[in-house]
């Protein structure tokens, strides 16, 4: 089930880029300056969420967030063989 809708996430995305801006004290002139992204499209990214991926990676590195997109797509950890085997020995039948 999912929580939150798209334009919701891009939204929430945006505020905390915003957010994140603001505390390295920097203008979106200057946020635009460091990360090859048109002041424009930083007014209206943090206006509406919209943006480019290109252009939403160029700013988090900019704003040295680029590491939480590594942590997007990760797969699960893998179990230890012990966890594999203590879940296969469940017993069969009724309790």
């Amino acid at each position: 089930m999912n929580l939150y809708s798209t334009p919701d996430i891009c939204r929430a995305v945006a505020s905390a880029a915003r957010l994140q801006r603001l505390r390295l004290n920097l203008s979106r002139a200057s946020l635009a300056k460091r990360s090859g992204v048109a002041e424009g499209s930083i007014v209206r990214f943090e206006r509406t969420g919209a943006i480019s991926l290109k252009s939403l990676v160029d700013i988090a590195v900019a704003l040295a967030a680029e590491d939480d997109f590594f942590r997007l797509f990760q797969a699960p950890a893998t179990p230890s063989i012990d966890a594999l085997q203590s879940r296969a020995t469940r017993k069969r039948g009724r309790a």
